[in-house]
């Protein structure tokens, strides 16, 4: 079951999320793993669609060496790295899920929730 991580970060900042995988499974690591987070348009806590109810692309996407670093394991963690120009343009409640790819094959969703961008009147 995917951890529920809500967070906000203020328009035009940076921030680093840092995530903990967790596992039943003693010395499993992320290395080799592929992650992926993703960040979309939301209404009421479901993904923004169009008018065929397609959903919508998103509007932050991170991977491994672009965004996203996994740390040495165990503990199994990664880091998301937000930079300025990834929420400058937002303002609102945006809908996000971070995914891992193992080494069979298997996709994971580790962890979704609400990111929160907030006004940031220093920062105009």
């Amino acid at each position: 079951m995917p951890t529920i991580q809500n967070f906000s970060v203020p328009r035009g900042n940076s921030l680093d999320v840092t995530v903990n995988v967790e596992t039943d499974v003693v010395g499993e690591t992320l290395e080799g793993a592929e992650v992926f987070w993703s960040v979309w348009e939301q209404k009421h806590g479901v993904v923004t669609t169009d008018a065929t109810g397609a959903r919508l692309p998103p509007l932050i996407q991170k991977t491994v060496g672009h965004g996203i670093t996994v740390l040495a394991s165990p503990p199994m963690e990664f880091v998301i790295s937000m930079e300025q120009p990834d929420t400058v343009g937002l303002l609102g409640n945006f809908y996000h899920e971070a995914e891992v790819i193992d080494g069979d094959g298997n996709h994971v969703t580790v962890m979704q929730g609400l990111l929160t961008v907030t006004e940031a009147e220093l920062s105009q």
